[in-house]
């Protein structure tokens, strides 16, 4: 079966997005897994760079009708309007796998998690949910913004249900070409982008929620080494000072490193497995050129 994974980026994530795919470069290789990436601003400079890796570079529209926002979305933003039409703007593949470009993989058990329960339930991704994340024991602040998101996307009605839910990150996912989700996925944010007048950063990932929540898609959610929130908890680092875990015993290597919604290039104090404070960069080094 072939398999494809993707991401995108605009010049200023570029040293993420190559960190991504250096992160990726000798399993893709070995499993013959194709690469794609939305060009969202990229340089002329990037784009050699990806052809010379034998990535399949897309340019994508706007999917949706935007004329009605009070001011334009930035570009980037295509990312999550043609994240539900991947298999269009890539077609020919019987997996999908999206990795936001500020996520890198550690341990390729992940990725082959994604694909394999993807392949056997139509659609993986992984809840915001580890009994290390803060925000479900003490920050009134995130479940209030989860409320909220909900709320100005499909109303309170809606919002009462569905932000008692774990949030499905859609950051890191994994669908088969004919999994019904996509179409329910566009549905969904086709209804709320039209009823907003600005774009909203998370209506896709709201959407996705809403469709998979609401209805009766099946769906394999995957535990958070798939897809590790380091702004949710801080990884550790085992004996060995370089592998990410999680930060509860019994120590799960991660899959998945997210950095999602915190400094991507910022040195961070990293405890390992005995105590010991290492100061380290979270991201993976970029492609070589």
């Amino acid at each position: 079966m072939k398999t494809i994974i993707i991401s995108g980026a605009d010049t200023g994530y570029w040293s993420l997005l190559s960190g991504m795919l250096h992160s990726i470069e000798h399993d893709v290789r070995r499993e013959s897994i194709s690469v794609g990436v939305l060009d969202l601003g990229l340089a002329p400079e990037h784009l050699s760079l990806l052809r010379t890796f034998g990535a399949t570079v897309v340019t994508p529209e706007w999917d949706f009708p935007i004329t009605h926002f009070r001011v334009p979305p930035a570009n980037y933003l295509k990312a999550m309007t043609a994240r539900p039409f991947l298999t269009r703007y890539f077609p020919g593949y019987d997996t999908y796998v999206w990795l936001d470009a500020d996520c890198w993989v550690q341990d390729w058990k992940a990725i082959a998690l994604l694909i394999s329960t993807a392949r056997e339930k139509e659609f993986s991704i992984v809840a915001e949910v580890h009994r290390s994340y803060v925000p479900f024991f003490r920050n009134v602040a995130y479940l209030q913004w989860l409320y909220g998101s909900f709320r100005l996307c499909y109303g309170e009605n809606v919002a009462n249900t569905l932000s008692h839910f774990p949030l499905l990150n859609s950051g890191v996912f994994a669908s088969v070409r004919d999994a019904p989700h996509w179409s329910h996925w566009q549905s969904h944010l086709a209804g709320i982008l039209k009823q907003t007048n600005e774009f909203y950063h998370f209506s896709e990932q709201v959407a996705l929620n809403g469709a998979i929540r609401q209805g009766t898609l099946t769906t394999a959610i995957l535990p958070a080494y798939c897809n590790w929130m380091c702004n949710r908890a801080m990884p550790i680092l085992a004996l060995d000072g370089k592998t990410f875990t999680e930060p509860e015993p019994p120590y799960v290597t991660l899959g998945v490193v997210h950095l999602a919604a915190i400094s991507k290039t910022e040195q961070y104090s990293i405890l390992d497995h005995a105590g010991k404070t290492h100061r380290r960069v979270l991201t993976y080094p970029p492609l070589p050129i």
